[in-house]
């Protein structure tokens, strides 16, 4: 008989986690759940530890793949899953003890596409034993939950992590491979699918924060790449909309990505500015003749390297650039004081 859940893991290089995450999964007291774990090619101690796990316990699998980045070790997974709910924990993650439990019973009650708890960010270096929230109050959210989403009357959260997926509504690779923010994209794909979720009001989701984790690394040109890619994909999923409202409010949630992109420029060496230039001038170029880039999206800071970029003036560019290096970097961190004001609203 299929299990109940199917709980992806992916791990890459997280030897000091392992146990954190598997420990906590393992002592759920809900126990009908398949644990199905991707080793993304690690090269230290995680493959060997995630074997011993497996050898003691049947309901772990373990996939060896080449490395792929998150968004293929989650496919892959699921190629394999069989249960009726879906599951994704990030391997330097944790959840509290009644985490499946809670949202298993409320998924079922609920009938939502996906049931949800509220998160804790927990310091890499501050983790403990999960305990037991006291409290399980919840929420039932549905109809134009893209409108509410949009108009921020609801604030559901991007991350995969957290939720209980009923398995037919996840496409059969929801991630797109070989791009950062993969979250992001896959939430707003999914967001026009949507047409009920429920919330459990208790932080049964435990985020680590790492210092070298995607968000908390320097912009790079994969970075601009994968901004560009959403952007792109952002633009396509806007024609879906019909309410001038609401395609206005996606398009500035989707100019997100651009204003990243600008704010990220200042971070990049002469070399890497050099090999992700012509990829931006061009599709910024692209956007701004084909209407879906205008520069009264953006404040004056950004409208400024916006126009430059557009206009493909080099020299411009990199005097500016200069003229940031020659002030300690005052123009670069003034836009991105800004980005981050904008990421907390």
């Amino acid at each position: 008989m299929p299990p109940a859940i199917s709980v992806i893991v992916p791990f890459y290089n997280i030897e000091q986690y392992v146990s954190y995450c598997l420990d906590s999964i393992l002592a759920q007291t809900f126990r009908d759940f398949e644990l199905i774990c991707v080793d993304d090619g690690s090269e230290d101690g995680t493959r060997k530890q995630l074997d011993a796990y497996a050898e003691k316990d049947s309901r772990i699998t373990v996939i060896h793949q080449e490395n792929q980045g998150q968004s293929a070790a989650r496919n892959n997974a699921l190629k394999h899953a069989a249960g009726k709910y879906v599951t994704f924990i990030d391997g330097d993650d944790a959840v509290t003890p009644e985490y499946l439990e809670v949202l298993y019973r409320e998924a079922e009650k609920s009938g939502a596409d996906f049931t949800y708890c509220d998160t804790v960010k927990v310091m890499h270096d501050r983790r403990g034993i999960p305990a037991v929230c006291k409290e399980h109050p919840t929420e039932t959210i549905q109809d134009r939950i893209i409108h509410s989403q949009l108009t921020k009357k609801v604030r559901l959260p991007v991350l995969a992590g957290g939720k209980l997926f009923r398995r037919n509504f996840l496409p059969d690779t929801p991630f797109v491979p070989g791009i950062y923010f993969e979250d992001y994209l896959f939430f707003y794909t999914s967001l026009f699918r949507l047409r009920k979720v429920c919330r459990v009001k208790a932080p049964m989701y435990l985020y680590t924060q790492t210092p070298n984790s995607t968000m908390h690394s320097p912009f790079s040109v994969r970075k601009a790449k994968s901004y560009l890619f959403i952007y792109d994909q952002m633009m396509k999923l806007e024609e879906q909309l019909s309410s001038p409202e609401e395609k206005k409010l996606f398009h500035r949630k989707a100019a997100g990505q651009l204003r990243s992109i600008l704010s990220g420029l200042y971070d990049l060496n002469r070399e890497d500015l050099k090999e992700a230039l012509p990829l931006i001038q061009e599709h910024f170029s692209r956007w701004h003749t084909d209407g879906e880039l205008s520069l009264r999206d953006f404040g004056l800071k950004y409208r400024i390297l916006l126009l430059i970029l557009i206009r493909r003036w080099d020299k411009c560019l990199f005097a500016l650039f200069e003229l940031n290096a020659k002030t300690g970097g005052r123009i670069g961190n003034s836009i991105r004081r800004k980005r981050l004001r904008e990421l907390q609203r």
